[in-house]
């Protein structure tokens, strides 16, 4: 909705990135979703590829992790990541347990995850 995708996005970025559809919800433009792939992912299975992903947005799921999946889960993610990628996590989640992974990176409003070498 357009509370959803207004909040914390200016409104020339919104013009410039994303078109509104007939049905009034906000689709990202063509030339955005051609540069992006997007593709589901097992968090809980121990290989997610071989690519290399410069940005990855894993939001709001870690939160239902025990701490010993989590901590596998963003080793896996620091695998897959390619040199000084980043990483970005919900509001209420962390790196514990993988602090040596990752660099905190302050956004202002928000928090990213730098990848350590």
């Amino acid at each position: 909705d357009r509370l959803s995708i207004a909040r914390g996005l200016s409104q020339e970025r919104l013009q410039t990135f994303f078109s509104s559809t007939p049905d009034g919800r906000w689709q990202i433009n063509a030339n955005v979703r051609q540069c992006v792939e997007f593709k589901p992912l097992n968090l809980q299975s121990d290989s997610y590829g071989f690519e290399k992903y410069h940005i990855v947005f894993c939001r709001n799921v870690l939160i239902y992790f025990n701490a010993e999946l989590k901590r596998r889960i963003l080793r896996n993610i620091h695998g897959v990541l390619a040199p000084n990628a980043i990483l970005f996590l919900g509001a209420s989640e962390s790196i514990s347990g993988a602090e040596d992974l990752f660099e905190v990176i302050n956004c202002k409003p928000g928090i990213a995850f730098k990848k350590k070498s």
